[in-house]
């Protein structure tokens, strides 16, 4: 005997309680509110400072003395690696550099005098400052131009006879340079060295007309 044949449906559908949805609706909120407290505090971070490094102070050296203890030192004696002779205007000595007047002689020597020196010599005293007159340092001179005429120092080296050596540069000027020595050299000489000169427009006969050291009395 054969009875009428039930329909199987493929369809199944899982049902649940009223107390288990409302369990599953509440823990999905929760999770809802935690991703959204997580995302809200994220951008509430404060922003990344940069850390830079701070540099370390420069020492700062004060050089110029009181007036009591800063002035010219008296200078005993000049010689030099060369000087220029003149059959008209007679030698160009290393003399001129201490005569204390820088307007109308000068020490020369030939052709640029690159690595020619010129020495002045004096009691030991600590030096705070080298004064240049660089070049034939008078324009006006009654031989013309003479400043521009004849190549002046540009670079120099000076040696103390403590052993002790700085590297200076001179304006192209005919006026009173300064050149503090940092640190102050204790000394009884300094010997300037050429290193580079400025071109003169008529002579190869680099000039300098006078040296001045300042130190303490």
């Amino acid at each position: 005997q054969t009875g009428p044949t039930k329909k199987l449906s493929s369809d199944s559908t899982t049902s649940f309680t009223p107390a288990q949805g409302f369990i599953i609706a509440l823990l999905v909120g929760i999770l809802v509110v935690g991703i959204a407290i997580v995302l809200i505090l994220a951008n509430k971070q404060p922003p990344l400072v940069q850390k830079t490094s701070t540099p370390a102070p420069t020492a700062v050296y004060t050089q110029t003395p009181s007036a009591k203890t800063y002035t010219e030192i008296s200078l005993l004696s000049a010689t030099a690696s060369s000087e220029v002779y003149d059959k008209e205007y007679g030698l160009f000595a290393a003399k001129y550099v201490i005569d204390g007047d820088h307007s109308e002689m000068c020490w020369q020597v030939y052709d640029h005098g690159i690595g020619q020196w010129v020495q002045v010599n004096f009691e030991s005293h600590q030096i705070y400052a080298i004064g240049f007159y660089n070049g034939f340092s008078n324009p006006q001179h009654r031989w013309g131009d003479v400043f521009h005429g004849n190549p002046r120092i540009k670079d120099a080296t000076l040696v103390f006879s403590s052993g002790e050596r700085q590297n200076i540069h001179l304006e192209d000027t005919y006026q009173l340079q300064k050149i503090d020595l940092i640190p102050p050299v204790i000394s009884s000489s300094v010997q300037v060295i050429i290193k580079e000169v400025y071109p003169g427009s008529s002579w190869d006969e680099t000039s300098l007309s006078e040296i001045i050291v300042y130190g303490q009395k």
